[in-house]
């Protein structure tokens, strides 16, 4: 029986120096500089750059800078539960554990991402964001669905599918083109409103969501990249911007 956050860890594969930086991060709103970890853990230094090194490419970590120096934070538990769950279902019923170890004010917070199989966590953020999130449960997108789907030729299964079987409703402000009327068709069954905008007058190549407190931008031409910005004053109010716009279409 699972009785810690470092048990829950150990279960995601984490060995103890992993999950002791991991918990120092996670108990510190505002993240640790190495020399801090250093301090607080009593790993050595050398040691404590290697971990985390380990710790970032996994996924657990992330980082801002500070001047010169990388402050380093906890990944959100949710997302990294998100990411685990076909095949850590015990994580599930511990995830509470976790949350409560991470209930506090974050600072804005800025995702990169960069080639095609990185963009496709954007898509499983908004999921995840929107499952937890106590307002009201819709995404607001301007989209070139042709181009979308070319970059994520899975996409439907990997993200429609779910949004649908978890009821999510979606706006899209979409180009006039044959792929987005072919969706039109399926409006009412995937939980879509559309609204067309001429291609030729307007060209789209992006894909912008609005989802909860969170932004996601993802550029569809040339190398896909794309960011997720986390901040409640910008998501209100491009969601403001997004609904002036619905209403003028």
């Amino acid at each position: 029986m699972i009785s810690s956050i470092n048990e829950i860890l150990k279960v995601l594969g984490l060995k103890e120096a992993e999950a002791k930086i991991y918990c120092a991060c996670l108990e510190n709103k505002n993240g640790l500089k190495v020399q801090e970890l250093v301090a607080k853990t009593n790993i050595r230094r050398s040691t404590v750059n290697l971990i985390i090194e380990r710790l970032l490419k996994a996924g657990f970590l992330t980082y801002y800078l500070e001047g010169r120096r990388k402050v380093f934070q906890a990944e959100s538990v949710e997302l990294l539960f998100f990411n685990l769950e076909n095949s850590l279902q015990e994580f599930k019923n511990w995830l509470p554990l976790l949350q409560s170890a991470n209930r506090q004010t974050r600072q804005t917070k800025v995702r990169f991402f960069e080639g095609a199989k990185e963009v496709e966590k954007i898509f499983h953020d908004i999921l995840l964001t929107m499952r937890i999130y106590k307002g009201r449960k819709e995404i607001l997108t301007i989209s070139s669905g042709k181009d979308l789907l070319v970059l994520l030729p899975e996409h439907q299964k990997q993200f429609i599918d779910k949004r649908v079987k978890e009821q999510l409703a979606v706006r899209w402000i979409a180009p006039n083109d044959q792929t987005s009327r072919q969706f039109s068709k399926t409006a009412s069954q995937e939980f879509r409103q559309i609204k067309f905008i001429d291609p030729q007058k307007y060209p789209l190549h992006l894909d912008l969501n609005i989802y909860g407190h969170k932004i996601s931008i993802l550029s569809l031409e040339g190398k896909p990249a794309g960011v997720i910005i986390e901040n409640e004053i910008l998501a209100s109010s491009l969601r403001s911007i997004f609904n002036l716009l619905w209403n003028l279409l």
